[in-house]
């Protein structure tokens, strides 16, 4: 058993945690190699064995709708708190398993366990995951969706979209979860994005925003939740419209409204008479 932590470790290893819980997609192996550097291994190695860092990991990842691939399926499924099971699994309601999933090295059991699901609520979530199956594949071919059965005729749908591209120093990611009640006809989102772009510098884009989405009534069951999707698909496309518009109107209004349009000489430049500029006398010469 390692030693307890004194105050002044449990500082540092808590500031460490959180550096690794909001780290930013696809970086956290990054920046636990980082926290390495500044806590040491021996402390580290002692905050792994008391639990403390895999911790940081479960919520960066479960947060982050990390996916996991299982063994025989040819789908990801999504890792979230909907399908948190309480012996530590978790759901896959696609396959109708469980399945344990080891957070640091975001390996999934080789061996799912089958778990029983809700035959009253199941043809209703089987027919809004095929719809959503769809949407993914015409929107999201490099993305996963999982829907879970949420309790009280209301169903969780998760979205989740990576592009990781460490070798041109951007990341970025695409999180909506939309929450469908059935006996309401009321569908709810909550659309995250994240992106990271650290060449010479560190911009992040953090972007949220809740959506509404309104299905068809009175239509069979299949119809229905493609209408869900429907009304899911126009939100995330009007919203990110929006978002072009507005990253449109930042590089040509906003920007350049933090630039003075002349000197403070009150006069332009003149580029061809530099050297009559004290700035031009002041230029190394060749």
């Amino acid at each position: 058993m390692a030693d307890p932590l004194t105050e002044e470790e449990l500082t540092a290893i808590k500031t460490a945690s959180s550096f690794l819980v909001d780290a930013p997609p696809g970086e956290i192996n990054d920046i636990f190699s980082d926290v390495r550097v500044l806590v040491g291994d021996d402390l580290l190695e002692r905050a792994v064995q008391q639990n403390m860092v895999v911790d940081a990991f479960e919520e960066h990842n479960v947060l982050g709708y990390i996916t996991a691939t299982l063994p025989g399926y040819n789908y990801e499924v999504i890792v979230s708190k909907y399908g948190q099971l309480e012996d530590g699994r978790y759901l896959d309601p696609r396959g109708k398993i469980a399945f344990y999933f080891d957070h640091m090295s975001a390996q999934a059991s080789v061996e799912p366990e089958v778990v029983e699901v809700n035959p009253d609520t199941e043809p209703t979530r089987t027919a809004l995951d095929n719809a959503a199956i769809g949407y993914l594949k015409k929107h999201y071919p490099r993305g996963a969706v999982t829907v879970y059965d949420t309790g009280n005729d209301t169903y969780a749908i998760c979205i989740v979209s990576n592009r990781f591209n460490p070798n041109n120093y951007w990341n970025g990611r695409w999180k909506s979860t939309w929450t469908v009640d059935k006996s309401a006809n009321t569908v709810k989102g909550n659309v995250q994005i994240q992106v990271h772009y650290f060449e010479d510098g560190n911009v992040q884009l953090n972007a949220d925003a809740k959506l509404t989405a309104a299905p068809k009534s009175g239509v069979p069951e299949a119809q229905w939740a493609t209408s869900v999707l429907d009304e899911i698909a126009r939100a995330e496309r009007e919203y990110q419209l929006g978002l072009n518009a507005s990253f449109a109107d930042l590089a040509g209004s906003t920007f350049k409204a933090l630039r003075r349009a002349l000197p403070v000489t009150k006069a332009k430049i003149e580029w061809s008479a530099i050297s009559n500029y004290k700035v031009g006398n002041e230029l190394p010469k060749n």
